[in-house]
């Protein structure tokens, strides 16, 4: 007999010993699709880490949707580094889009953004294969990383951070995990690491030494302005970081605080450039919170 979905049969083969539990639906379980292929680009592919808030292939319901940049001071990332981290936030009903980009040695700055930019297009035409809420996406990003989706959404419309056939989208928000805003004044903070010679990951991203000159157009800053939209901005760093100074990050609060954008700005006590610190619980529930007062209310 040829069996269908709808007149398969149920099992009813009982053993001494088995039990039996009742199959529940009603909890969130994800599925991670790995290694998408998003954009080939100078013989370079990069790729894309899914995860879905579901186990349903035919699912049709949309899902925000999180574009997270690992951080890797530029270099090429391990992709899965915080997919468990991630699948956390994704089992609160978020697709998760992890963004592989060219690293610095491959393709110089900006690249890295506009790869990014390439993912977030792969990902909004694709919205019925990922069950992607087109209305409601949102930035995350890890030092490095953190940069880069800053730089994404603050560069909207620019030309020297995009390409003709590149499409560009709003962003309800971005969190920002300890990133460098301006890379020539890192020098000046309290650092184990070099920032300034031609083959620190600064002067990497530019080909160069860094100076003020040169640096310019990867300041964060330098793209926030009052009458500018900027999506809201979650700013979470260490006291104790020792890879990109804690006053990155007040550069950039203050910024928007001065051109009266929304801005929430977290100091984590003892807490070094990454680790558990940053996603634990208490920091996760903060990342949810502030994300769901920004997307719609009505998710697609």
């Amino acid at each position: 007999m040829r069996y269908t979905e709808e007149n398969f049969p149920r099992s009813t083969i009982q053993r001494d010993g088995m039990k039996i539990l009742q199959g529940h639906i009603d909890e969130t379980s994800c599925m991670t699709i790995c290694d998408v292929v998003y954009r080939k680009v100078e013989n370079y592919i990069l790729h894309l880490h899914i995860i879905l808030p579901t186990q349903n292939k035919d699912e049709t319901k949309k899902f925000p949707t999180i574009v997270f940049v690992q951080g890797s001071a530029w270099h090429k990332q391990t992709l899965g580094r915080e997919i468990v981290q991630l699948g956390r936030i994704a089992n609160l009903g978020y697709v998760v889009a992890i963004v592989e980009y060219r690293p610095s040695d491959v393709a110089l700055f900006p690249a890295q953004i506009i790869d990014v930019k390439y993912a977030v297009q792969y990902m909004v035409e694709h919205e019925n294969e990922y069950c992607v809420d087109i209305n409601n996406l949102i930035l995350w990003g890890t030092s490095s990383g953190a940069h880069t989706a800053l730089m994404t959404a603050f560069t909207k419309g620019l030309d020297k951070f995009r390409t003709q056939e590149l499409k560009e989208y709003e962003f309800k928000c971005i969190i920002d995990y300890f990133g460098p805003t301006d890379v020539y004044e890192m020098r000046f903070q309290p650092s184990l690491g070099e920032h300034y010679t031609k083959d620190c990951p600064e002067g990497l991203l530019l080909g160069q030494v860094v100076t003020r000159e040169n640096s310019m157009d990867t300041v964060v800053m330098k793209y926030v302005e009052k009458d500018k939209w900027i999506p809201p901005v979650l700013i979470v760093h260490g006291d104790m970081d020792k890879s990109v100074p804690f006053h990155q990050s007040v550069f950039l609060y203050d910024k928007l605080i001065k051109c009266k954008k929304n801005v929430q700005f977290y100091k984590i006590k003892d807490a070094g450039h990454g680790g558990s610190e940053f996603w634990n619980k208490e920091v996760l529930g903060i990342v949810n919170e502030f994300i769901s007062i920004y997307i719609s209310n009505e998710r697609a």
